[in-house]
């Protein structure tokens, strides 16, 4: 199939004329134009969008998710660059 040719496509379980975008979530037919289906469907705006959210949220700072009130009565969180930590033990 393409799944090493085009980012966040993979195999998709709906069967053999699908493909499984995994930055939309969702199963896209491919039956009737093939390779010609994924490119339009990575091409448009609804994938294009999802993907710009999916890179957004990877480079995001860790420290905006965490509530810094915690590290003040806790010691159960500590933190180490831009994420936090939980400690063990």
């Amino acid at each position: 199939m393409w799944c090493s040719e085009f980012e966040y496509v993979a195999v998709s379980k709906a069967g053999n004329g699908y493909f499984y975008c995994s930055a939309c979530l969702k199963d896209v037919a491919c039956s009737h134009m093939g390779r010609a289906d994924v490119q339009r469907h990575c091409a448009g705006p609804r994938h294009i969008q999802s993907v710009s959210d999916i890179k957004t949220r990877a480079t995001m700072n860790m420290d905006a998710y965490v509530d810094k009130s915690l590290l003040e009565t806790s010691n159960l969180l500590f933190p180490h660059k831009n994420f936090y930590v939980a400690a063990y033990g």
